[in-house]
């Protein structure tokens, strides 16, 4: 499923050396106004000062990794993202740490998502950057390894006058400016990664630009949640089954659907291939597939397939002995065994295009064409026999990919018309293909 965005919101506050508190029940710009069980709160706190770098850290909560402090010049950043998994009772608000100075400006924004792995909510080791002469933050690029990840980038800087920041590319971007003798700007917004390759984020707009400050920047990306994909299989006469009963293997009447199956969905662009392939089904029947991916919370819409028809398989046998067209004429696909059998005055005893994978026996004894007549791609063995006064046991265009036996008695020749798959030095009437691996056997009386 994919991460969704509960909400964010942003503050700052001059420097003080105590902790305040930012309410979580007034988030905006998302699907809900406060977090709920299992959504992740990631929080992003900022100080500017001079020399003194205090801990941004949420006290109880995990981080991204060490703070980030830049030193080198005269307003210092100092810059920490904190994450916690909300549980049954999810936080209502989040402590924001003391500045440690009351010179030292602060400000913070936090972002709500749902929908992130439970047990690995990093895709990817998180990145950072940090420089000078500017507030301006450029967050360093990130290579996300799971389709659909969310990539978040939180960036601060330090400065005599503070400025808020804007941003290009980043969806739900929040930014705050906090002002005391060391100021402090924060902002923060995130994208989505449906590609390959690494994703840099731009370096964010406004801010200010001065020899005397500083900024610095995470880059993190969050994995979606493991999906599964249901499916069933139903005749196409009948009605579309909700999720609830795809999930359990049912049609729409609550019965067990044809086939169904399940599996780890793919986290990458491209086409999901089952690794067990759909069984049970009736051949020359209408089906239709339903689709719903499910991370065990939470459906999406349930996708159905356009109608579809499965072939008939295994041992087809056709026997006409009337005054008629053919034993087989037109469009025909066995995979199995085909036996066609005609004794009429007719065409022959197959007609058409005929693709035959398996074994083919043509056996035709009126007066007509030919035992076969047409386009037939056999592959697999081919057995012709034809004792009518008629043109051969083979007429039209035949490649076979595999044996050919033919056999006919009263007329012109066994082959005519182009047969690929003949063996080098065998020349029936008309023209014969050359090929490698072929075993024929002609029988003219």
């Amino acid at each position: 499923m994919a991460i969704q965005y509960v909400g964010g919101v942003v503050g700052g506050r001059a420097g003080s050396t105590s902790t305040t508190s930012q309410s979580l029940t007034n988030l905006t710009g998302g699907i809900a106004s406060a977090p709920a069980n299992g959504d992740l709160i990631l929080v992003g706190v900022m100080v500017g000062s001079q020399g003194r770098n205090p801990s941004c850290a949420i006290s109880g909560w995990s981080t991204v990794g060490t703070q980030l402090n830049v030193t080198s010049t005269t307003y210092d950043t100092s810059l920490q993202v904190s994450y916690l998994r909300a549980g049954a009772s999810p936080p209502t608000s989040v402590t924001i740490p003391s500045t440690g100075n009351i010179a030292d400006g602060q400000s913070w924004v936090c972002h709500v998502f749902r929908g992130v792995d439970a047990t690995t909510p990093l895709d990817v080791s998180v990145t950072s950057a940090t420089g000078t002469a500017t507030t301006k933050a450029n967050p360093a690029s990130i290579t996300p390894t799971t389709f659909g990840s969310v990539v978040l980038a939180i960036g601060g800087g330090a400065a005599q006058t503070a400025a808020t920041f804007t941003a290009t590319g980043l969806t739900n971007f929040l930014t705050n400016a906090a002002s005391d003798t060391n100021d402090s700007s924060i902002g923060g917004g995130f994208t989505r990664w449906y590609e390959s390759g690494a994703l840099d984020i731009a370096a964010f707009g406004g801010g200010n630009t001065n020899a005397a400050n500083s900024w610095a920047a995470w880059t993190i990306a969050l994995r979606p949640e493991a999906t599964t994909l249901y499916y069933v299989v139903y005749p196409s006469a009948g009605s579309e089954p909700t999720a609830t009963q795809i999930k359990a293997g049912q049609d729409s009447t609550g019965s067990a659907a044809a086939a169904s199956g399940n599996e780890a969905a793919r986290d990458t662009t491209g086409e999901e291939v089952f690794a067990a392939a759909a069984g049970g089904l009736s051949g020359a029947t209408s089906y239709r597939v339903a689709l719903v991916w499910s991370d065990g919370t939470n459906d999406s819409n349930v996708v159905v397939s356009s109608a579809w028809e499965t072939w008939n398989t295994g041992a087809l046998a056709a026997t006409e002995s009337g005054s008629d067209a053919a034993a087989i004429a037109g469009d025909v696909l066995v995979s199995g065994t085909l036996a066609a059998t005609e004794s009429g005055a007719d065409v022959a005893a197959l007609a058409g295009k005929v693709l035959v994978s398996g074994s083919l026996a043509a056996t035709e004894s009126g007066a007509d064409t030919a035992a076969i007549a047409g386009q037939v791609l056999v592959s697999g063995s081919l057995a012709a026999v034809e004792t009518g006064e008629d043109t051969a046991s083979f007429a039209g265009a035949v490649p076979v990919v595999g044996y050919i036996a033919a056999n006919e008695s009263p007329d012109t020749a066994a082959f005519t018309g182009t047969v690929p798959g003949a063996a080098s030095g065998v020349t029936p009437a008309g023209k014969s293909g050359r090929g490698k691996r072929r075993r024929i056997v002609i029988r003219e009386r």
